[in-house]
């Protein structure tokens, strides 16, 4: 009778291998899918505004982007549950001849004005307490006269938009937003006329500094000490520059704490950041934060393989030195709690001075 060597059930039964292929497509599936499937494409139509009277002559719009002058936002979806798929959201037109329909030319001597696409992507916000749809986008606005142009700024949109329905898809919700947005961006360039002849104040999306990127990028470090405990964690995020008076932007954190009973390091995907600005330089920044740790105890007599993980809730309150869309030096002082749980064990609060120093570039 032939003999079947040890391990050979485990290793080349038919049902084992598939298994096996399934466990190593969850565990590393970097290394089996190197990368994502090429992008499905989804054409969106854009309705610009033609209700609302300019008194204005936009003579031009440049694409700056290094993507489709098409391009609107990106989605993704799991293909067959495991495989990542990119979908791309791409106009009828380019973007920029879509924007160019809504603007009806009129007779007479009006301001004729040339406008640049530096950036523009629709995003979805997904924080801690609620999410929505962002519309970011940069249009440099210039002045065209017989003798020179002239640079009014440029006009930086944030625009949040909350769908009425649930359900519905990635791609109407696009469509909505594009028609809303555009009829404020058609009185955006109203005012801005305006203010260019000085009749009007200039409207508040209106940044007249150059801008040299899309976003700011902050690398900060804080510290934390409390009764019986002290942490250090380092914090990485983006900004948009800033339109308004509020702003909301996660960012990613790690973070070392040391206890009398254990020293943990945690990590965060979520670092929630509400920023109000109150003046130039100043801003009141609320971030809250949750956190999966990894618990090194010192006394391990009584402690369960489980007990090494940690979950943990956290917020700071925090006045930062941070001046309006410039980059540089930033500095914060604020108050700490962590509310954070051990499985079998009882959750635990702790309270502490925070204080924080980085840099945004």
């Amino acid at each position: 009778m032939r003999h079947t060597p040890p391990g050979y059930w485990i290793i080349f039964h038919p049902l084992m291998k598939k298994i096996s292929v399934l466990l190593l497509l969850l565990v590393c599936p970097v290394t089996v899918l190197p990368q994502r499937i090429t992008a499905d494409t989804l054409v969106i139509d854009f309705i610009p505004d033609t209700l609302v009277p300019v008194n204005y002559i936009v003579s031009d719009i440049t694409d700056n982007r290094t993507v489709h002058p098409n391009l609107v936002s990106y989605a993704r979806k799991n293909r067959y549950l495991l495989v990542p798929v990119d979908q791309v959201l791409m106009t009828r037109d380019k973007l920029a001849s879509h924007i160019m329909r809504g603007f009806r030319q009129s007779s007479g001597p009006l301001d004729t004005l040339l406008l640049d696409i530096d950036y523009f992507i629709i995003d979805r916000y997904k924080g801690n307490f609620g999410s929505s749809y962002i519309l970011k986008a940069d249009f440099p606005v210039y002045k065209l006269s017989a003798s020179d142009t002239l640079r009014a700024g440029t006009l930086v949109y944030n625009y949040s938009y909350q769908p009425a329905g649930k359900k519905q898809k990635r791609s109407r919700i696009c469509e909505q937003i594009l028609e809303n947005w555009h009829t404020e961006f058609k009185l955006d360039l109203m005012v801005t006329a305006g203010y260019l002849h000085n009749d009007n104040p200039a409207p508040e999306n209106l940044i007249e500094t150059p801008l040299k990127r899309a976003h700011f990028l902050h690398a900060n470090v804080g510290t934390v000490v409390g009764l019986k405990f002290w942490q250090l964690e380092g914090e990485l995020y983006f900004t948009r520059p800033e339109t308004a008076k509020q702003q909301w932007f996660l960012g990613n954190i790690v973070r070392y704490q040391h206890t009398p009973d254990f020293e943990m390091i945690g990590f965060g995907k979520k670092s929630e950041h509400f920023a109000g600005r109150i003046d130039e330089r100043w801003t009141f920044d609320i971030a809250s934060n949750i956190l999966f740790g990894f618990l090194k105890w010192k006394e391990t007599e009584d402690i369960k393989l489980y007990q090494i993980l940690q979950l943990s809730l956290s917020s700071v309150q925090a006045i930062a030195y941070n001046k309006k869309n410039t980059g540089g030096i930033q500095w914060k002082a604020g108050f700490f709690e962590n509310f954070y749980y051990v499985i079998d064990m009882k959750p635990k609060l702790q309270a502490g001075i925070y204080l924080g120093a980085g840099y945004k570039f």
